[in-house]
C-alpha cells in the first residue's frame, strides 16, 4: 500500500486533461484491491476501476531522501500511518496520469488537488541533546 501512496505523489507533474472515468465504472476500495490487480491499476490497465480511501482508512508511512546532498538512513520501521479524514477517490485511466477526487465528478491532477506546506525544522533532542531535523507537511484540499 505505501508504494500506492509513493507512487501517487510521484506523478504529480501530469499535463493530461483532468477528465473522469466515462462509461460504467467500478468503485473499489484500495484495501480489496489484490496485489496484481494494483499493478495492473498502476499500469492504466483499469479504466473501469476507480479506487476509494475512505475517511478512517490509514496505512504505515515511509520517508524516502536521497540524492547527491543527503541520505536518509532507516534506523527503525516507521511507526507512522498516514489517516484520510474524507473519503477520496483515485482514478489512472493511463499510465502516468492519476486523477483525484472527493465527489467522483470533478477531477483532478495531483498539484491541482492538494495545497500546502512542507517545512524542515532543526532542533535538539531532549534525551540525548543531538541535534536532530523534523519534517512537517500540512496538506489541504485546493
Amino acid at each position: 500500500m505505501k508504494k500506492l501512496l509513493f507512487t501517487l505523489a510521484a506523478f504529480t507533474g501530469t499535463l493530461f486533461a483532468a477528465t473522469g472515468p466515462s462509461g460504467p465504472i467500478i468503485e473499489k476500495n484500495i484495501r480489496e484491491i489484490p496485489q496484481d490487480g494494483f499493478f495492473q491499476l498502476m499500469n492504466g490497465q483499469q479504466k473501469h476501476l476507480v479506487v476509494k480511501f475512505s475517511a478512517g482508512d490509514s496505512f504505515p508511512i515511509g520517508l524516502h531522501v536521497s540524492g547527491s546532498l543527503v541520505d536518509l538512513r532507516e534506523e527503525n520501521a516507521s511507526p507512522y500511518r498516514l489517516v484520510f479524514k474524507k473519503d477520496i477517490y483515485v482514478y489512472i485511466p493511463e499510465e502516468n496520469t492519476v486523477l483525484f477526487s472527493t465527489d467522483k465528478e470533478r477531477w483532478q491532477p495531483f498539484m491541482e488537488f492538494i495545497t500546502g506546506n512542507l517545512s524542515v525544522y532543526t532542533n535538539f533532542c531532549d534525551k540525548s541533546n543531538e541535534l536532530t531535523a523534523e519534517i512537517s507537511f500540512h496538506a489541504d484540499k485546493r
